[in-house]
């Protein structure tokens, strides 16, 4: 009898947990609290597309993308974009004085960078479309587009070595397979952007295939290739966001500085804490069955039992007072701790003297 008593009152804090929980859940299911990114600070180098090129007479959309991306995410963005510019210097070809004077190259050293955490670099078409030269792996010129890439994202390094970097390669365009004057179709630059990234181990975010986008159905996505209509940057921050945040979710970035030219390595955290799991699991079947004498029967209850009546109640409670834990294995100890010590307390409250044994 006072075994089924114990049973009850063990199950207190779980009713309780699950309440305040789902309450919780509910209130907050759609506001920026679950996003990786949610008050991260974010700052974006790009040309015309993240500026937000809409319609005619240079008009910017009433929503660019890293407009959209801060309301999905609830990140601080800052938008250093500037329209008709491109990543490189470029000699000749009508390109104006101006366009250089504003190319990422020559901009990036003089924008302070050490208070971000990310840092999203989205060039291509611009320097497609003016026949920049692309360069090589190791180019230090900053006239081709791997030189002025380098010396950014070492630019960047050096101001903030654990920023997290990416690069947005172009999305596709109307006759992008058309080679400009330098002989260079847009998919080549792609393939620059990307060896950049493969170099420093950075991430690359490639958009030709974002949104199915083709020869045939181009036409519905911009006003005039490159530019998208006004509602397609809503859509493409959206989709850069969610780039983003399945990155951080899955990946640890920043282990040694790729300036160094040390590998960073990434670890797949959500696999490790799977397996840890999963041997927590078949360890407390074998103890709990160990001190029984039928020993599965009674090993799984036991086991039911620290589950229902401890870890679910504590990892409740835990996620009450903090939402922003990542890791498994830190939920899992918190709220093993924070459920056990909920029974002792429901235990020594409730039940009474002379059945506590």
């Amino acid at each position: 009898m006072k075994w089924k008593k114990c049973w009850l009152f063990m199950c207190f804090p779980l009713t309780i947990a699950i309440i305040f929980f789902l309450i919780n859940n509910f209130k907050h299911s759609n506001d920026n609290n679950t996003s990786i990114l949610n008050g991260k600070k974010i700052i974006v180098f790009g040309d015309n597309v993240a500026w937000g090129l809409c319609g005619d007479n240079a008009r910017q959309a009433r929503v660019t993308w890293p407009e959209a991306m801060e309301m999905k995410t609830g990140a601080i963005v800052c938008n250093r974009a500037i329209l008709a510019t491109n990543l490189s210097e470029i000699i000749g070809y009508g390109i104006l004085e101006r366009q250089n004077r504003y190319a990422f190259c020559n901009i990036v050293d003089k924008v302070d960078v050490s208070e971000y955490d990310y840092c999203l670099i989205s060039y291509g078409t611009c320097d497609y479309g003016y026949s920049g030269d692309i360069g090589s792996i190791n180019s230090k010129q900053m006239n081709t587009y791997m030189g002025a890439l380098n010396y950014g994202v070492q630019e960047i390094l050096r101001q903030n070595p654990s920023i997290k970097i990416f690069l947005i390669g172009p999305m596709y365009i109307k006759n992008e397979e058309s080679e400009n004057a330098k002989g260079n179709v847009l998919q080549d630059y792609r393939d620059a952007m990307q060896a950049i990234s493969e170099k420093y181990n950075i991430f690359y975010i490639d958009m030709k295939n974002a949104f199915g986008i083709n020869e045939d159905n181009v036409d519905e996505f911009y006003w005039s290739s490159p530019c998208p209509y006004e509602d397609m940057y809503t859509e493409i921050g959206k989709y850069i966001a969610d780039e983003l945040e399945n990155i951080c979710k899955k990946m640890t970035y920043e282990i040694r500085n790729p300036m160094n030219n040390i590998e960073r390595i990434k670890i797949d955290k959500i696999k490790i804490e799977t397996v840890l799991m999963m041997i927590f699991v078949v360890l407390g079947i074998g103890f709990c069955t160990r001190f029984n004498e039928r020993p599965l029967r009674e090993g799984i209850i036991y086991l039911l039992f620290q589950i229902v009546c401890i870890i679910v109640p504590g990892i409740a409670f835990t996620l009450l007072v903090n939402k922003k834990i990542e890791s498994r294995v830190e939920l899992f100890a918190y709220g093993y701790i924070l459920g056990y010590c909920l029974n002792i307390f429901v235990y020594y409250l409730f039940v009474p003297f002379k059945l506590q044994e």
